[in-house]
């Protein structure tokens, strides 16, 4: 029986080939609307990645990504309106998304018309964009990146196009391209029948139906270019690869037993209830495992996934291990003992039961949750549900068909899946046929095939694929070929020679702020004497060996100026403290300030790849906290900006007068100050941020904070930012860079 579509869900085909989905969802709250009416999101998405780039193309998709975003002067007309735009490259989509009131939607759809099939590609454009994809690809240039590579090289093989294909592209590709080249790449892949428009929000289908045609009904039809269509990676029946590497950088051993198979979408009851048995046994596998890893002690953990991955064009069974250098063997071995002890003596009933119960609960949570979810949600899952072949249903129409797959579901209905699980775990018998004998396999997406286990860890680990392979009884195999992009290389002498206040490592691309402000309090607790204003503190990143630069700029904001909020009669009875306006009045002004940050260092400069501000507690700086209602407050403003060494400090440069020019802005009564050119907030800016912030960060706040956000003016958020000294800002400089010190 095939599962119901979402009724509310309409869908259409262009003249010129591009497909499009209108999904209507639940209005917005009152709170959420701030007087412009509801929240629309429009994502266009291409099927052009890095898969379609030829060897002198690498990271072409990507740059023109950020070129054809940045450069889109529809795009600007979107600024104070609230809205949110995003775009992403992968290895077969080029996705552009914009989250904006409902008002707005015409603006929109011809912004990323602009942006998806009309790009202004100039070469200032393309040169500061240039200096930005470089930085980035320094920026996730982590342990962690690394390992995905390997993953994926050990996956789909070494020779796979897709192992050689990474998004980010190759440096010497993005620093030779050109306008010419970029266009030309444009022409032959970005074409509106390889095109979907999705739009889910507030809005009305007939009326959105209408604006999809008249907006992208004069993109031109092109279908006399040349439509190359990319192989996926392919699926075949192979012994599994085992790989051990040393990464540099890493603190855990991390084991991944890896398996793929190909897409099958879930259309009916049939494949449901296969899929939902499936994930029952990875839950049951994941619990035993873990069980039997961490009988031996220490910090480990366990992870079990079957996930669709529509970027790689296949399903993947992930199993991982993570422990430390001498606990992984052991660890390893208990894991393998407690899978192989499963499979013989199969899972229990009860077992069985509470997975099935957390899996339907699950669902129904999320059901609950749709009718008020952001439309950026409800629009993700439906993109999804597209990508991986599924039917979209209504949220609850799609829990209630869960429950009714796992109704009465025991141990012996599980078995056969939990056996699949296995065995392409331990690859104990032939690729594609394992759990064959007793009903095993996998019936929601075919049989298990290609596999690889992957062992990464510090060089001190001592990671052997041969322990491996004794591990699981396999028989040996001659080493693996050398990964195509080489191993970190040793610290020159120059950058050996720099003395830095710190060493520290990060596993994570999206750890820089973190790892400043983490940087900043160590140097100011451990100074002797005390830091002083303009100090510079440079660190090197333990094993980093690519040129990457963030810099954290500390704004010191004494606790009394926060006194100068007066609290508003309409909160008597809820939280109408100092303090919880404050947090309130310091979230918006870190939505103000990215939002200027992006504009002028990301936007018109090309500074920086990512930009952040928030306000933090500083341990070790003196402030002077005389109010008691304040007690618990930020103490500063941290900005983390993530930019290539070269242009680091022009960027640190431009963010300091940018929050010294928001800081000179005082009350009418007391004037300027500092010399410096006021640049007040604007209504527009407070209102886009206050429906940023509600939209994302506070849906799920109690009311009376979502008021308190509401109630906040421009002259309040001058008060509080007021009492941040600008004239006393230490600079500190994150270096991770083994070229230039």
């Amino acid at each position: 029986m095939l599962l119901s579509a979402n009724p509310s869900l309409s869908r259409g085909v262009l003249p010129n080939g591009l497909s499009y989905a209108i999904l209507p969802t639940s209005p917005s709250p009152p709170w959420w609307r701030g007087g412009g009416g509801g929240q629309v999101a429009v994502h266009l998405r291409v099927r052009a990645g890095s898969m379609d780039e030829e060897d002198t193309e690498q990271g072409f998709a990507h740059l023109l990504e950020h070129c054809s975003f940045m450069g889109s002067r529809q795009r600007l007309r979107l600024s104070g309106t609230g809205s949110q735009c995003t775009a992403r490259t992968d290895f077969l989509h080029t996705s552009f998304a914009v989250e904006a009131p409902q008002r707005c939607l015409p603006r929109t759809l011809y912004a990323l018309r602009e942006i998806g099939f009309e790009p202004r590609l100039s070469h200032g454009r393309l040169v500061r964009e240039q200096r930005v994809v470089l930085a980035e690809a320094a920026t996730i240039a982590t342990p962690a990146h690394r390992m995905s590579q390997l993953h994926l090289q050990a996956l789909h093989g070494e020779h796979s196009r897709l192992a050689r294909r990474f998004p980010i592209g190759s440096r010497e590709c993005i620093r030779a391209a050109t306008p010419e080249a970029l266009r030309g790449f444009h022409t032959a892949h970005f074409l509106p029948e390889r095109a979907t428009l999705y739009i889910a929000g507030d809005v009305a289908p007939r009326r959105a139906q209408r604006l999809v045609r008249r907006c992208f009904g004069g993109v031109p039809w092109r279908g006399d270019q040349p439509w190359l269509e990319v192989d996926p990676p392919d699926v075949s029946v192979a012994w599994p690869r085992v790989a051990a590497h040393e990464v540099a950088g890493l603190e855990r051993v991390s084991l991944s037993w890896l398996r793929k198979r190909r897409l099958s979408g879930v259309t009916g009851e049939a494949e449901l209830r296969a899929a939902a048995l499936e994930l029952i046994a990875a839950a049951v596998l994941q619990e035993r495992l873990a069980r039997g890893a961490q009988a031996e002690g220490g910090l480990v953990e366990v992870e079990v996934e079957v996930r669709d991955a529509p970027e790689e064009a296949c399903a993947v069974l992930q199993v991982v291990l993570r422990a430390s250098p001498h606990e992984w063997r052991p660890a390893a071995s208990s894991m393998v003992a407690a899978a192989r002890r499963l499979r013989s003596g199969g899972a229990t009933d009860g077992e069985v039961s509470t997975a099935a119960r957390a899996m339907v609960l699950r669902a129904h949570a999320a059901a609950d949750d749709a009718r008020h979810e952001a439309p950026s949600d409800a629009l993700a899952a439906l993109v999804q549900a597209d990508s991986a072949g599924d039917v979209f249903c209504a949220p609850h129409e799609a829990a209630a068909a869960l429950e009714r797959a796992v109704a009465a579901v025991g141990a012996a209905e599980v078995h056969p899946a939990l056996c699949g699980l296995v065995d392409a775990m331990l690859a104990t018998a032939d690729m594609g046929s394992s759990g064959a004998a007793e009903g095993g396999g996998t019936a929601s997406g075919g049989e298990w095939c290609d596999g690889a286990v992957v062992l990464c860890g510090p060089p001190d680990a001592g990671c052997s694929g041969a322990w491996i392979r004794g591990l699981l009884s396999l028989p040996p195999s001659p080493p693996p070929s050398p990964p195509p992009s080489a191993s970190p290389s040793p610290p020159s002498p120059a950058a050996s020679a720099v003395a830095p206040v710190a060493i520290l490592s990060s596993d994570h691309a999206d750890a820089h702020a973190a790892l400043a402000a983490e940087v900043l309090a160590a140097a100011i607790a451990a100074s002797e004497p005390p830091v002083s204003r303009h100090q510079v503190v440079t660190v090197r990143e333990e094993g980093g060996s690519v040129a990457r630069a963030a810099v954290a700029l500390w704004a010191a904001a004494p606790s009394s100026g926060w006194a100068a909020l007066p609290p508003r009669p309409r909160w008597r009875g809820g939280p109408a403290s100092s303090l919880a306006r404050l947090e309130c009045a310091h979230a918006l002004l870190e939505e103000v300030i990215n939002a200027r940050l992006f504009t002028r260092l990301r936007d018109a400069l090309g500074l920086v790849y990512e930009a952040s501000a928030r306000f933090v507690d500083a341990p070790g700086v003196a402030t002077d906290a005389t109010d008691a209602t304040t007690a618990g407050a930020s103490d500063g403003l941290s900005l983390s900006l993530v930019a290539a060494p070269e242009g680091a400090e022009q960027a640190r440069l431009e963010a300091t007068r940018l929050l010294g020019r928001l800081a000179a802005v005082r009350p009418a009564a007391r004037g300027g100050r500092g010399g410096q050119k006021p640049e007040p907030i604007t209504r527009g800016e407070l209102r886009g941020a206050k429906r940023r912030l509600l939209a994302r960060a506070m849906r799920h706040e109690e009311p009376a904070r979502r008021r308190a956000v509401t109630a906040l003016s421009v002259r309040d958020l001058h008060r509080v930012f007021g009492g941040v000294d600008i004239g006393e800002v230490l600079s500190v400089a994150v270096v991770a860079s083994n070229e230039t010190g």
